[in-house]
């Protein structure tokens, strides 16, 4: 399997694992700009994979806790734009490739 079929993979996870979870509870795309970070996160998952870096090294990288690289990945955690471009430089892309369009969200 490739990258890009792997990155795949783990998208159709997330989208049965969020589909899960919303029967119980809300999600975090349900709130206010949810769809926005959610987005975002997946961009960001999406980047790191295709790098091959882990959260663990990632996280490194933009001095911040695994865990925050996590519930960013998953839209839980609203990252200030300083952070967005504090990613995007240590997985080697332009923080714009990061956002999704504006009819997107």
């Amino acid at each position: 399997m490739n990258v890009n079929e792997r990155v795949d993979e783990l998208e159709r996870q997330l989208r049965l694992a969020k589909l899960e979870r919303r029967k119980g509870a809300q999600a975090p795309r349900d709130e206010p700009g949810g769809v926005l970070y959610w987005t975002v996160g997946c961009a960001v998952r999406k980047a790191r994979i295709s790098k091959g870096i882990s959260q663990q090294e990632l996280a490194d990288l933009v001095e911040m806790r695994r865990t925050s690289i996590v519930n960013i990945e998953g839209g839980r955690q609203r990252l200030p734009i300083t952070t967005l471009y504090d990613i995007a430089d240590a997985l080697g892309v332009q923080a714009t490739t990061l956002l999704p369009r504006n009819e997107d969200v």
